[in-house]
């Protein structure tokens, strides 16, 4: 009787131990994903600043880009926007729910008034139990099209943290 009791409890714990396993993405997969909501976050933040000019902002509004994405203009000048973004229980466009923080320096042609280069530095974003800091940076080169459309697009991710495990540490910075 009692090592039916036993081999049954180890029998528990084996089952318990491998049925609750989840399959963890890889870094490649990680990464696909972190791009993928910061191009979400460019088109929300395109939204409500490429047709405009950045002398239109007044320092210390707020702006709201979705539900649970919101921004404080920290700077307006003739050629520059920054932006201290907040993301609050933002939901992405595959329902997971994001928090963190990204700062936004975007610069602007002057004429015609057109984005020219859109940088994150430092971003900081949290999502299933995943902890991402990185920067990135888009480049339009052609100052004709008043339509932001970036030659190139640099993502740098100095940290990555999963389930309490570093995956990434960047030791030097951006």
């Amino acid at each position: 009787m009692k090592r039916k009791f036993v081999a049954a409890l180890v029998l528990a714990i084996v089952l318990g131990t491998f049925m609750s396993c989840e399959n963890v993405p890889t870094l490649p997969e990680i990464l696909t994903t972190v791009k993928g909501y910061n191009d979400e976050f460019i088109v929300l933040v395109l939204s409500l600043t490429e047709d405009v000019a950045p002398t239109e902002f007044t320092e210390g509004e707020s702006l709201t880009f979705d539900e649970g994405m919101t921004a404080l203009v920290d700077y307006a000048g003739s050629d520059e926007l920054n932006l201290i973004m907040t993301l609050d229980r933002w939901v992405a466009s595959d329902g997971t729910e994001i928090n963190g923080t990204v700062v936004l320096d975007i610069e602007y042609y002057t004429s015609p008034v057109s984005i020219s280069t859109i940088r994150m530095a430092p971003s900081m974003i949290n999502f299933d139990r995943t902890s991402v800091s990185y920067v990135t940076e888009l480049i339009d080169d052609d100052s004709t099209n008043v339509s932001f459309t970036p030659e190139y697009n640099f993502l740098f991710c100095a940290s990555l943290i999963v389930d309490g495990e570093i995956l990434i540490l960047n030791m030097f910075g951006w």
